[in-house]
Formats: C-alpha cells, structure tokens, sequence
C-alpha cells in the first residue's frame, strides 16, 4: 500500500465497519486506485494535496471507463472528500465527445455498398 493509501486507512476501517460490506470494501477499492494514480503520476505526497487537478487528471487518464464504473469512483472519490473535509464536490467524470466529423463519411459509404448490391 502506498502512502496515500496508508493515511487514509482510519477513514476507510470506519466507512467498511458499518453497512453493506462487500459494496463498500469495493468503494475502498476503488478510492485506494485512485490514490495510489495520484501519488504516482501527479506526485502527491498528503491527503491534503489532493485536489481538483488530481481529479480532472484521472478523469483523463481513464477515459476509457465506461459511464457507470465512472460513476462508481466518482462516488468514491465524493466520499474521500467528505472524509477530507472539502466543501466542494470533486469534477465530475469527462465524457468524450463523439467524433462526428467521420459517421457522416461512413455512413454514406456504407450506403453506397448497398446500392451496389
């Protein structure tokens, strides 16, 4: 476990005590990768560290994550936040627009391709 990891574990022996404890166990997960990221790539050092700029930056870094799995470490990352004391919420997930410049094209290939059959 990383260092990040390390201080916040009094908050995450609390949360997992109470309530559904394979959801939350998984809730922990999720907060633990996102701390471990930070601490790796952004170079954070202490919770209070954490902020916006961590967030957006894992947001980008994990693009590929499908709406609902975002979803998940978005509420885990709002908990960690609250542990925190933040009076803010953190960034929500960055959805990638659409490429909409290429469907046309394809698109009307592919209706070519059929009037050809």
């Amino acid at each position: 476990m990383h260092t990040l990891a390390s201080q916040a574990q009094p908050y995450f022996r609390n949360y997992v005590r109470s309530g559904g404890k394979a959801h939350r166990k998984k809730q922990v997960g999720r907060i633990i990768k996102f701390l471990d990221w930070a601490e790796e790539t952004q170079r954070v050092r202490t919770l209070d560290g954490l902020g916006k700029r961590q967030v957006v930056g894992f947001w980008k870094a994990h693009r590929g994550l499908s709406d609902a799995t975002a979803n998940k470490y978005w509420l885990g990352i709002n908990k960690l936040w609250q542990w925190l004391g933040k009076h803010h919420e953190p960034p929500k997930p960055i959805r990638p627009k659409p490429h909409e410049s290429f469907l046309p094209s394809i698109l009307e290939s592919a209706k070519t391709k059929q009037k050809g059959l």
